[in-house]
């Protein structure tokens, strides 16, 4: 042994806790589900992200659109019936914004509690499995 490994805390602690199969396979299933949450999460934020988007650019079109037709308004009624109109869709867009977003949260929530309802799982199948194999010692003795 070298005098660095001696002061080394990542080997000392390599010595201290050795590496077992159990840790092993519980550090590959939490890695695991921790990047596939984040890949979803992900695929989300850019579902959302196109959505906002999309919503803004039919905004854009259709103010243009009610700013044209304005412009050719004959009467103040005309125009502002052509105002209303770019209003009730404005404010349609405003509602389905809150809408993805509500679902977004919706499944923020969904993702986050997944890896633990399976964690839950996993240990409640690990527990079984341990009292089985006590009773099965206490017949056995």
């Amino acid at each position: 042994m070298r005098q660095t490994d001696m002061m080394d805390p990542f080997a000392i602690m390599q010595r201290t806790f050795p590496a077992s199969q159990a840790f092993n396979v519980a550090a590959r299933q939490n890695a695991t589900s921790f990047w596939s949450v984040q890949q979803k999460l992900l695929e989300c934020m850019e579902e959302f992200a196109e959505g906002w988007f999309e919503r803004r650019h039919d905004g854009a079109r259709s103010a243009l659109a009610a700013a044209s037709e304005m412009a050719k308004a004959e009467t103040p009624f005309d125009a502002m019936r052509e105002y209303q109109k770019w209003a009730v869709g404005s404010f349609e867009r405003v509602v389905q914004d809150g809408i993805a977003c509500q679902k977004q949260w919706m499944e923020y929530g969904r993702l986050a509690v997944q890896p633990i309802a399976q964690a839950a799982e996993n240990t409640a199948e690990a527990s079984s499995e341990a009292t089985q194999r006590q009773h099965s010692r206490a017949r056995a003795a």
